[in-house]
């Protein structure tokens, strides 16, 4: 118990202490990074929290299962990024008609097949880390955790959307 409370204590003060890299923002793109930035600890704080609540594992094993996710997102983090990045470059060589949009569909399948394989290889660690009784209550418990994420992060940003058209009404 002290362990995770240390964690949290530790990882709450990183989240409040904001940029790391020389302190200051540049424009909209560093402000978009650091709410990325508090997103994403932010929701690993929720995950922590809510793991420990709903299942029964020891200090050990939820911080060895916790430090198997943060590593997972990390990497499945950049691979969304260079999703997307491959994805502006599909439209603009559609725009373009350069003849690529081929050669970057083939690489947009292959950042889809290692998020894939990122994802087999975690539950394998996670499966690793604990009793076959605790692996399974994790993987029903984490897949309605992620569906739960996403169905509110969703609703939050059908809301701004909402917001936005009202303001957009307005004016």
């Amino acid at each position: 118990m002290k362990s995770i409370l240390i964690l949290l204590l530790l990882s709450s003060t990183a989240f409040a202490q904001g940029p790391r890299r020389g302190g200051k923002f540049k424009g909209k793109q560093g402000q978009q990074g650091q709410n990325m930035t508090e997103l994403r600890e932010t929701l690993r704080f929720i995950r922590l929290a809510e793991t420990k609540k709903n299942l029964n594992l020891s200090e050990d094993k939820l911080l060895a299962v916790n430090q198997i996710l943060d590593e997972v997102d990390e990497k499945r983090f950049d691979l969304r990024r260079e999703e997307r990045q491959l994805k502006q470059q599909l439209k603009r060589a559609m725009r373009d008609e350069n003849g690529e949009g081929l050669s970057i569909v083939d690489k947009i399948m292959e950042v889809k097949q290692r998020n894939i394989q990122l994802e087999v290889d975690m539950w394998t660690k996670v499966k690793a880390a604990l009793t076959e009784d605790e692996a399974v209550d994790f993987i029903v418990f984490f897949e309605r955790f992620q569906r739960d994420v996403q169905r509110r992060i969703r609703s939050l940003q059908n809301q701004r959307r909402g917001g936005m058209n009202q303001k957009n009404r307005n004016q």
